[in-house]
């Protein structure tokens, strides 16, 4: 059989075992993506048992091969061997045993394997392997994470056609390649067809109600007019919802609805600005989205127009992206789906990582560079979880933020996993994995992890990689020679081993991300100087990201969440290539001898507890060891631990309980002479499969004393853990046997490490919660306080973990373990990013149930839960009111909510004012919370406070409730606001004061009552002229309030305003002249001429209300002026400050100017002087002709 038919094959296979792991994975489309599914999964055996006769032509060589059929058949059980599902994604070019038969061999020379492949033939497996990818591609989409994004940007008809095309192109290309009965599992009938669509869209039409019922959509549209459109699909398929139904089997908890649905931009949304970079796949440049605020990155691709199926699958990949999101990766905004095409992001400040080495190297510390890798490996096992390979992983396309923190970008290249054929030499060749560069048409995630080798030597060195080798020669070099750049000789053992395995020739070599995250947990792998304090202060503690959005303490089975990885051994000094220490496979060879030693032992034993197989709940247990020592037996080659084994496995089937307690007391022996720990043997197996199957508790007991004593020895430990130990004793702390579990649980404190911590162990520790028993109880929560010094990053990600910890508090507990956990549950809560609706009223709950010693630490619990919108809508009103008892005990939880007020804030109001009344604190919050424009306005209904001994407090409180629409009526009705201005009148206040009293509409009566007016008359009068703002913001009061009204206090003003308009000052002189143009209306004791004179000073002035208040003096008064001289003198200034005079001494000497330009105001006011003038003899000719000039602008 042809090579090229082995290796596209296995291409298939591959991807249908990664389309295996997908199953029951989606949210919607369940019916159909599992249907299809199943039937994918049943093709291999179908592929490897019924090969089809593709008649191929023979080769030129002329030498023809009849037996192709019965070759093929002869190898199918070496073909099903090698796609096993531990070795799906073996590459078909991995080398064989060299007596091998099969077909598929490589090292076969016969004249089967070299014939030619029709490229018919090629297509139609081409096109199988696309419909499992479309597939895939599917699965992911429909995932929980992504359902509700998926909905509400695809058509239901649109993906129903989608499936449907996946099915029937899949029965064409299998029937084209003679597999009829593969074709035959994938048919069904139109009934079938419809019947799984109608099943999905009614879960869909139940998720849509859920959508429109939890989400304000008021404010947006884009969701709003697509849950419309999809109910209005549903109701043309007559899919009827019913809303007292909405229970979402399949979805745990609906996602939130995306932030922006509108990823789909047009050319003229786009503001472009400078370029800021240029690469293969485009270039970028600096801009925005109008409408937007943010500045953005915009990369225009360089790529050709896209046909229909193109452009649908461009917008697939781009419909993907947009749904990753992690710190990590660049975050996507839009993109065109018109040539020329277009992604924009979002913009980071640093640029790229590539740069910042070359230009700025001194700027990045340890301690930065470590916090980069660390933050690329969290970023990159992000997207390996979703499939998705990047396929251009480089420093370049690693930008740096303002933090120094990193964002992968640059997903141009990105195809989803298996994502194959792939199309061979694609990325940039000094960061590409060999497989790449062989131009391999099957690559996985590994190739990543090669590139990320090569960014950590770019961190570790500064350098560009393989500066001095062109790339023409690159290629060999990499891939036929092993070339690797030079790693410095004072690297750090670790870092240069992690190095060397991510950049392994062989792929599976490599460690995936997540052991890389794993090993960084580790200061070994950090770069040498890095300060781990403020490491993991800057990237959140150590921590394995867990893949999983629902909380593992509600819906995880036990799984191990060691954040330890085994050391990596050392690199084979043959080959410079390092040792498979992360590979799940157990088959993987060792290039060093083994060792017999214990040590070596413990060591092999903890690598395979850290990697091992855990798929069986106890999955490293022998096969029948009874069997295979009895048949041992009878050969005469037990040894003498194993003879002890078999005499305790009759004792215990034969319930002798005498026997029993002497092989236990043999065991001991044995241990003591070191001969359980030196002689291959299946001691612990024994052990731990009598604890799980024995109903004998006193057995149990003591089997699990024993081992107690026995794992103290960390060969024995290893074994323990090995044959899942910890995982039994999970089990028996759950045991209704109280002895049993209080025994369990001690050997769980005694023997606790941090990479024993399971999600199973900790739900067992929490059972213990519901105890009776004091001394249990606590012992089991000093135990989680340990698991939570090991695992507190871990535990912060299950929110539910908080509540089930604080189910201890609910029965007695000592002064101290009380103390010790409202500590702990302050840094959880402090830490975590969700919190149960149910803790909520645990802590409330505590506020009265816990000592007095202990009350601050409670309502700092409960303050710091308040950050939570939950927590503060569900916040119990009735509270408040007990809160009054002590203000200053619970004064956090009040200051909880002045940033984020409670829904139900009129019952709060009413307790902070209260207590306003005799605490400044209580007004102090009083004020910050009217910070909010809506709280204000409540606040405004429940005036007065009724405090005055804190004035400065209560004016800024009236200050903000000012800024609430219609309240300055209000106000202006409580006396206390005009006492409280009265008081800080003269203070550092009197400034915002004075022009606050202007803004009120305020009541003349309270103004007199109240003295406020009175005192603001008396300040004028004691105030020197030296401080100018001072009388400027009283003069100002006093005009506006003199506006409609005199004040019988003014009268004890004039001479002092009329004194300052005669002063130097210029800001006086206004103040004290408009304050008397009011007077004047009120008083005939006003002196007008000065009036006049000043305001022929004044009047082309740029302020407006200046100008008004001369025009409308020139008008009242020029027409009554009767003394000629003083009209002169009017003339004379308004003259001078229009520069219209020459500085001559004498007016009838002085020569007419070119007239300045005035203001309207100024031109009327020459009007009306000139026609005084006019009607007035003895005047000189040059000035009537200056007014008339000036007066006709």
């Amino acid at each position: 059989m042809s090579k090229v038919y082995a290796a596209r094959i296995a291409t298939v296979l591959s991807n249908i075992a990664q389309l295996q792991k997908l199953e029951m994975s989606a949210s919607i489309h369940c019916s159909k993506i599992n249907s299809l599914i199943r039937s994918f999964k049943l093709l291999p055996d179908i592929i490897s048992s019924n090969p089809p006769n593709l008649n191929l032509p023979s080769s030129s060589n002329g030498n023809n091969n009849n037996g192709n059929n019965s070759n093929f058949n002869s190898s199918s059980s070496a073909l099903n061997n090698g796609f096993s599902n531990n070795n799906l994604q073996a590459s078909p070019n991995s080398s064989t045993s060299s007596n091998s038969n099969s077909a598929y061999s490589n090292n076969s020379s016969t004249p089967k394997n070299n014939r030619k492949f029709p490229i018919k033939f090629s297509n139609y497996i081409d096109s199988l392997n696309n419909s499992v990818e479309h597939l895939i591609q599917l699965c992911i989409q429909c995932n929980h994470e992504s359902c509700v994004q998926f909905v509400l940007m695809t058509s239901l008809q649109k993906t129903f056609e989608e499936f449907l095309s996946i099915r029937q192109t899949t029965i064409t290309d299998l029937q084209n390649l003679g597999f009829t009965e593969g074709a035959e599992i994938f048919t069904l009938s139109p009934d079938e067809l419809l019947s799984q669509d109608q099943v999905d869209l009614k879960l869909i039409g139940n998720l849509l109600y859920q959508i429109r019922s939890q989400n304000d959509l008021t404010n947006r549209s884009d969701v709003g007019e697509r849950v419309a459109a999809r109910f209005h699909s549903l109701q043309r398929k007559d899919i009827k919802i019913d809303t007292g139904e909405t229970d979402l089997s399949g979805i745990i908890t609906v996602p939130s609805v995306p932030n922006n649905l509108n990823l789909v931009l047009e050319h003229e949304q786009l503001v472009f600005r400078e370029s800021i970079g240029n690469g293969r796949s485009g270039r970028v440049f600096e801009g925005s989205i109008v409408g937007r605020p943010e500045v953005c990155a915009i990369k225009v691709l360089h790529c050709r127009t896209l046909s229909p199926a193109e452009l649908e699958m461009f917008r697939r990949e781009i419909f993907t992206l947009s749904t990753l999101s992690h710190p990590s990766i660049l975050k996507l905004l839009g993109y065109t789906n018109q040539p020329p095409f277009c992604l924009v992001t979002e913009l980071v400040a640093n640029g790229s990582l590539f740069k910042f080495l070359q230009n700025k190297p001194e700027e990045l510390t340890p301690t930065d560079r470590t916090v980069i890798a660390i933050d690329v490996a969290r970023g990159m096992d992000y997207i390996h979880e979703r499939n998705i390979i990047h396929r251009d992983l480089k420093s370049l396309n690693i930008l740096l933020d303002n933090n120094k923190r990193a964002r992968i970008c640059d997903f141009g290249l990105v195809r989803l996993k298996s994502y194959a054929p792939m199309t061979g030499l694609i990325g940039t060749p000094q960061w590409m994995a060999p497989e790449i560069l062989m131009c391999s048409t099957s690559y996985d995630v590994k190739a990543d992890v090669y590139s990320y080798g090569i960014v950590l030597w770019e961190l570790l060195t500064g350098e560009s990689p393989y500066n001095d080798v062109p790339i023409t020669k690159l290629l060999y070099l990499v891939v036929q020679e092993k070339l690797r750049p030079t790693i410095p000789p004072d690297t750090p053992p670790d870092m240069a081993q992690l190095i060397t395995a991510c950049w392994s020739t062989d792929p599976k070599q490599r460690p995936s991300f997540s052991q890389i995250i794993n090993l960084f947990n580790n200061s070994r792998y950090h770069f040498t100087g890095t300060n781990s304090d403020e490491l993991w202060r800057r990237i959140g503690g150590r921590k394995r990201r867990n893949p999983s959005t629902s909380d593992p303490l509600k819906v995880v089975e036990s799984s191990n969440v060691s954040s330890n990885s085994s050391s990596m051994s050392s690199s084979d000094n043959s080959s410079n290539e390092s040792t498979n220490n992360y590979s799940n496979s157990n088959n993987s060879s060792s290039s060093s001898s083994s060792s017999s030693n214990s040590a070596n032992d413990s060591n092999q034993n903890h690598n395979n507890h850290s990697h091992g197989n855990l798929n069986h709940k106890y999955g490293n247990n022998p096969m029948d060891s009874n069997k295979s020592m009895k048949y041992r037996q009878k050969r005469g080659t037990l040894n003498q631990v194993d003879q002890a084994v078999l005499k305790f496995t009759d004792a215990v089937e034969s319930g002798n309980i005498m026997a029993f307690d002497r092989c236990l007391n043999d065991f001991r022996s044995l241990y003591k002479s070191n001969l359980i720990m030196t002689t291959k043997n299946n001691f612990m197996t024994e052990m731990l499969n009598t604890i799980r199957t024995s109903n004998n508790d006193q057995i149990r007991l003591k089997i699990l004393n024993m081992l107690n004593e026995m794992i103290d020895n960390r060969y024995l430990f290893d074994q323990f853990v090995n044959y899942e130990g910890i995982t039994l004793l999970g089990d028996l702390m759950r045991s209704p046997s109280t002895n049993v579990a209080e025994l369990a649980l001690n050997v769980c404190s005694s023997h606790l490490r941090k990479d024993i911590i399971s999600i199973d162990l900790i739900k067992s520790l929490l059972v213990f919660s519901s105890y009776t028993d004091l001394k249990i109880r606590s012992f089991a929560l000093t135990t989680l306080f340990l698991v939570m010094d090991f695992q507190f990053d871990l535990l912060c990600t299950m929110p539910s973990f908080i509540y089930h910890l604080l189910c201890f508090a609910l029965k007695p507990l000592s002064l101290q373990s009380m103390e010790h956990l409202l500590k702990i549950t302050l840094k959880f809560i402090r830490k975590i990013e969700l919190i149960p609706d149910s803790v909520l009223p645990q802590l409330v709950w505590l506020q009265t149930n816990v000592p007095d010693s202990l009350k601050s630490l409670a309502v700092d619990c409960l303050a710091s839960s308040l950050r939570f919108e939950e927590a503060r809508k569900d916040f119990p009103t009735e509270f408040w009111k007990y809160a009054q008892t002590d203000f200053s005990l619970y004064a956090p939880i009040f200051s909880a909510f002045i940033k984020h007020p409670p829904p139900k804030f009129a019952e709060l109001v009413l307790v902070l004012k209260e207590l306003s009344c005799e605490s400044a604190e209580a007004l102090q919050m009083l004020v910050s919370i009217t910070n909010d424009v809506k709280c204000a306005a409540v606040v405004v209904t429940h005036l007065p406070v009724q405090n005055l001994t804190s004035p400065a407090l209560l004016y800024k409180l009236y200050s903000n409730l000012s800024l609430v629409d219609g309240a300055n009526l209000i106000i202006g009705e409580e006396i206390e606001f005009y006492l409280v201005c009265k008081l800080v009148l003269g203070s550092e206040f009197q400034s915002d004061a004075c022009l606050l009293i202007r803004k009120i509409g305020l009541n003349p009566v309270l103004l007199e009552s109240s003295g406020l007016i009175q005192h603001i008359t008396s300040l004028i009068n004691v105030t020197n002229n030296e401080k100018e703002d001072e009388l400027w913001n009283l003069m100002s009061v006093i005009f506006t309030l003199s506006h409609d009204r005199y004040f019988q206090c003014f009268t004890f003003i004039k001479q002092r305003l009329a004194d300052l308009m005669n002063c130097n000052q210029l800001t006086l002189r206004i103040g004290a002249f408009l304050c008397l143009a009011n007077f004047a209306s009120f008083e005939k004791d006003i002196n007008v001429q000065k009036l006049l004179f000043i305001a022929a000073e004044l009047v082309n002035h740029k302020n407006h209300a200046i100008q008004i208040v001369c025009n409308n003096c020139a008008q009242k008064y020029i027409p009554k002026i009767e003394s000629v001289d003083d009209l002169k003198s009017i003339s004379l200034n308004f003259l001078k400050n229009c520069n219209s005079w020459s500085d001559s001494d004498g007016i009838d000497n002085r020569s007419f100017n070119k007239p300045a330009k005035l203001l309207p105001e100024a031109a009327e006011f020459a009007g009306i002087l000139l026609a005084k003038v006019n009607s007035t003899t003895g005047f000189d000719e040059s000035v009537k002709r200056a007014l008339a000039l000036l007066s006709q602008q």
